[in-house]
């Protein structure tokens, strides 16, 4: 039987690599997305330090995806321990892109990774329970719970509270009730009228307290007109 011959035609242009365990160890985690994005952060890295920095809009058009689904699964991966990402600034202060550094893939390695990056977080979750300080420098005697000063000038004493307290407790006092003026003419000479007792001779307005305690017969019928006394 005559051997058969094989043509091998060598692929051209660039070519660039991702490890094998992106696929085997972790393509379950990260999905089949997760490793497109992976992919193309390997496009852009540098071989030698694995550091590359596209921006989300480069992400989005070079892998047909929405800006949300590329920044979702860059998180993804950077909580799967496959890559870092640190934050870049230009001089005046104005936000870059991203910083993405391509990590070592090996399950040791990214175990390792995550266990320290839990125990950092742990830590810090800790040093937050004691509000900010370590459990060596316990806060001063002197210090009081609420922060302040134990000396604060401006902190109240005990008998000034106290006196605020009252003072915002009471009621509001209504004001006296400046009693009208006595008239001396007789009850025969007042009118009544529109819930009002008028004297006709000087004018004043009359207590009607002091007019129900007189006999009916005394007072004029409602509805007579000032000026009108009685005859």
């Amino acid at each position: 039987m005559a051997g058969t011959t094989r043509t091998v035609i060598r692929l051209k242009g660039n070519f660039f690599g991702i490890p094998n365990d992106i696929i085997d160890k972790h393509g379950r985690t990260i999905g089949a997305i997760g490793v497109g994005v992976y992919a193309a952060l390997a496009r852009f890295a540098n071989s030698k330090t694995g550091e590359c920095w596209p921006a989300i809009a480069r992400l989005t058009r070079v892998l047909g995806l929405a800006r949300s689904t590329v920044k979702f699964y860059l998180r993804k991966l950077e909580a799967a321990g496959l890559i870092d990402v640190e934050e870049r600034w230009a001089e005046p202060g104005d936000r870059t892109s991203n910083l993405y550094t391509l990590l070592d893939s090996t399950p040791a390695a990214v175990a390792q990774r995550l266990a320290a990056r839990s125990a950092a977080d742990a830590a810090a979750h800790g040093s937050s329970q004691h509000g900010g300080r370590s459990a060596d420098d316990p806060p001063g005697a002197d210090t009081p719970p609420t922060g302040g000063l134990a000396h604060d000038p401006y902190q109240l004493q005990p008998e000034q509270h106290h006196m605020n307290k009252d003072l915002c407790s009471r009621t509001e006092e209504q004001p006296e009730r400046t009693p009208k003026q006595d008239c001396l003419h007789p009850h025969a000479e007042v009118s009544r009228f529109a819930g009002m007792i008028l004297c006709h001779h000087c004018w004043t307005l009359l207590d009607a307290n002091a007019l129900l305690a007189t006999p009916p017969e005394e007072h004029t019928t409602p509805g007579e007109g000032v000026g009108m006394s009685a005859a």
